[in-house]
């Protein structure tokens, strides 16, 4: 009975060992298994005033070298207690989204929502090609990001007869922030330039003796559709301040 129960240790403690101890990599690639559409919503007032500015919008360039192209998780604590009766265990991990985890280019994707927020917004007809005497807003997306946490825990209470386990999986809640710096341009004067910065949190995700699978696409997808939402921000702000710039400036 001894040898008999201490084999059955040996394989909770082996089984328990492989869940709590999941590799970095494998956790990489489950989080990264499906990459996701931005998924903007235009929902800002429409005005459609008749605009007499033409405005080239330049395409975007990432100037953010920490926003890499394949993101990355990296392990930040972990623990295994292994006692005769009792396994307790716990892993937490940093997630960060790369261009990967996301559909589209970014900046033609920020390129294309300006031309529309501006035709709703109405007060300057954007285009991404040259336009007669248009302005051009050049625009460097110098912060970018979307990240967040990712814990797994759990225990295994062992018997002689029986063994009581429970495990759980918790994503979030996540962050995503960026940052355009933007420039109004006339040949080659500056006549508005500024910043915008836009911040959005997502709410945590948990996972209880579930499909871990469905969690880490959920968070992906969440951390992505937030990013989204700090673009369509900005973009308004921007669109906004160029209204404000140009009507003030009308008989110049």
């Amino acid at each position: 009975m001894v040898i008999k129960n201490s084999i059955h240790f040996l394989l909770f403690v082996a089984v328990v060992s492989n869940v709590s101890c999941s590799s970095t990599a494998g956790l990489y690639r489950s989080l990264n298994s499906k990459n996701v559409s931005l998924k903007y919503i235009y929902d800002s007032d429409v005005r459609y005033q008749n605009a007499y500015h033409n405005v080239t919008i330049a395409k975007p360039e990432i100037t953010d070298r920490r926003f890499s192209k394949s993101g990355r998780v990296t392990k930040t604590q972990a623990y295994f207690i292994p006692v005769i009766v009792y396994n307790e265990w716990k892993s937490i991990h940093h997630y960060e989204i790369g261009e990967s985890a996301i559909q589209e280019d970014i900046p033609t994707f920020i390129q294309s929502a300006f031309v529309e927020e501006s035709t709703r917004n109405g007060s300057f007809v954007a285009s991404t090609t040259a336009l007669p005497d248009a302005l051009t807003l050049e625009i460097e997306i110098d912060s970018i990001g979307a990240t967040g946490p990712h814990v797994q825990k759990g225990f295994i209470f062992y018997g002689f007869f029986m063994y009581v386990t429970a495990s759980t999986e918790v994503a979030g809640p996540g962050t995503a922030y960026s940052q355009f710096h933007y420039r109004l341009m006339k040949n080659d004067s500056i006549l508005l330039e500024d910043r915008v910065n836009s911040r959005k949190v997502t709410e945590p995700l948990i996972s209880r003796h579930g499909s871990t699978k469905v969690l880490r696409q959920a968070y992906t997808m969440d951390l992505v559709e937030a990013l989204s939402q700090t673009f369509k921000s900005n973009i308004q702000l921007i669109t906004n301040d160029i209204g404000v710039f140009l009507r003030k400036n009308e008989n110049n």
